[in-house]
């Protein structure tokens, strides 16, 4: 059904040095906003809107959800949803993200597989922002 796509923003724990959880924003239609559209372009639109809060962890995840609005169909923590792409994990304390390939969410990141590519949040905005 559609053009199912995750993106996960990486949860910490107050004062953590490691995730603990992964905020899933699920589309079932692809990812858009009013100025992109593009699975990696418009996560660097949503980047780039919370460019002055990438170490506010809070406001860093209220920017991206409401930059990426209408297009997410669905917010949940737990067992990703399952799509057919693979997935962009947004880490806002290391200012990195990470392109995952589509693996089973079972809810716990050590579980999580090696990145296959880490950008760096400035990198990925250069590379994929629309302008």
């Amino acid at each position: 059904m559609g053009d199912r796509h995750n993106i996960g923003l990486l949860q910490y724990k107050y004062g953590a040095k490691r995730p603990s959880e992964i905020l899933w924003l699920y589309s079932h239609s692809g990812f858009w906003t009013e100025k992109s559209d593009g699975f990696a372009a418009c996560l660097a639109e949503a980047l780039a809107e919370a460019r002055p809060r990438w170490d506010d962890h809070t406001y860093f995840n209220r920017i991206v959800i409401n930059t990426l609005g209408d297009s997410i169909s669905g917010i949940g923590i737990g067992t990703a949803t399952g799509d057919e792409h693979r997935r962009y994990v947004v880490d806002s304390e290391k200012q990195e993200v990470y392109l995952m390939k589509n693996w089973p969410w079972d809810g716990n990141y050590a579980n999580a597989p090696t990145p296959l590519v880490t950008f760096t949040f400035e990198n990925f905005v250069r590379k994929y922002l629309k302008t």
